[in-house]
């Protein structure tokens, strides 16, 4: 693994998050050093500048700090209308009858100091998919746009100025790690707890939850990466509670394959944003951080070739680029009658798909298909 240096920005990033979420002054020299443009395009490209806004307010000039504070204003505001509105959905099912349980952000942002520190574009909530139509007819007479009602593992609705509800019929997609798949198959009669308060609402354990906020987080580390705020949210979990079993979470970890992930992600995040010690940092950690450097809040293309190749190990040989090409340019048949409308309507016609997903990369995407191709074949070394 290299041992290149962590992009500064991104090292001042978590300094700054370190500061806001345990109350500490920032160090004046170093806030005099850093470059406000670099550093609330590395915040805006992880979703932390309403988070490291309480570390700048009063500590740099009124006029640098205003974008950071539109950023605060806009993430409270968000936050605001997504939790009530939240709260309407689930009011909903309650009256229905259905079942649910709210996921991810919406749980971890009460977590924070500040429910703004964690910025949010959205609200998960998993519910009883034998009601779904239920749940469109209200979303829809509730004035919601039905962006992605099909056969995946949520139905996705939009309204103006901010509201994305996603409602998960399950946790993982079918074509996710058959580990992660599997162990949350029947998650209800497993792992599910009943709020005891009235409502359909259900909950995970402590630990559970944390299993689940790892194992979410480890599924887009190892498809097209994952960004900095991930390692924020393991820390401001880990920290809000230190008593979780830690021999039941890493061996639930270990039957996930996720044992390596977790304890890195745990122990840079602790490194970073408890003890302020970058420099105690081992290989593994640094190599860690870079990656969700690159990443951004929700990963990109280059993280997903990274560890496609990376799967090798060490040297990336001529061989492992064309096998990656030739399964991007030639998916598996399950894949295709997944992906593609017409290959999935007409079997049969899985070459002229094949054929037709060629021509659209390379001449529908803006030339996609041939900078990935070029992106593949200048890779020298994958870290």
């Amino acid at each position: 693994m290299s041992k290149a240096p962590i992009n500064p920005s991104a090292l001042d990033l978590m300094y700054l998050t370190y500061c806001a979420l345990n109350g500490k002054k920032p160090d004046p020299q170093r806030l005099k050093n850093m470059r406000p443009k670099e550093l609330y395009a590395m915040g805006e490209w992880h979703s932390m500048n309403a988070l490291v806004s309480f570390a700048m307010e009063g500590n740099i000039m009124d006029t640098v700090y205003a974008d950071w504070k539109k950023a605060r204003e806009s993430s409270l505001r968000r936050n605001i209308l997504l939790d009530t509105e939240g709260h309407q959905i689930c009011k909903a099912m309650d009256d229905r009858g259905i079942w649910y349980m709210r996921l991810k952000g919406s749980v971890l942002k009460d977590l924070y100091p500040r429910m703004e520190m964690r910025q949010m574009t959205d609200q998960d909530i998993l519910f009883d998919t034998t009601r779904r139509e239920d749940m469109r007819e209200f979303m829809l007479a509730r004035g919601y746009d039905p962006k992605g009602h099909s056969d995946t593992h949520h139905d996705i609705y939009h309204r103006d100025p901010c509201y994305n509800f996603e409602l998960h019929h399950t946790l993982f997609e079918l074509h996710c790690d058959l580990r992660l798949v599997n162990y949350y198959r029947n998650v209800k009669e497993e792992r599910m707890l009943p709020n005891n308060d009235g409502t359909m609402g259900f909950h995970f354990s402590d630990e559970d939850f944390y299993i689940y906020m790892i194992a979410h987080a480890y599924k887009h580390y190892t498809d097209h990466g994952v960004g900095l705020r991930s390692l924020v949210d393991v820390y401001v979990f880990d920290s809000q509670k230190p008593d979780l079993d830690w021999a039941y979470v890493e061996g639930e970890c270990q039957k996930l394959g996720m044992y390596e992930y977790e304890r890195t992600c745990r122990f840079a995040a602790r490194k970073l944003l408890r003890d302020n010690a970058p420099e105690t940092l081992t290989e593994a950690e640094i190599g860690m951080v870079r990656f969700c450097t690159a990443s951004g809040t929700h990963g990109n293309e280059e993280g997903y070739i990274h560890h496609e190749l990376r799967s090798g190990g060490g040297k990336v040989t001529f061989w492992q680029k064309v096998k990656y090409l030739w399964k991007r340019l030639f998916p598996s048949a399950k894949w295709m009658r997944e992906n593609e409308r017409l290959v999935r309507r007409h079997p049969w016609l899985l070459p002229v798909g094949w054929i037709t997903r060629l021509f659209r990369g390379i001449f529908k995407k803006g030339g996609h298909t041939t900078s990935e191709f070029r992106y593949v074949m200048n890779t020298e070394e994958v870290e």
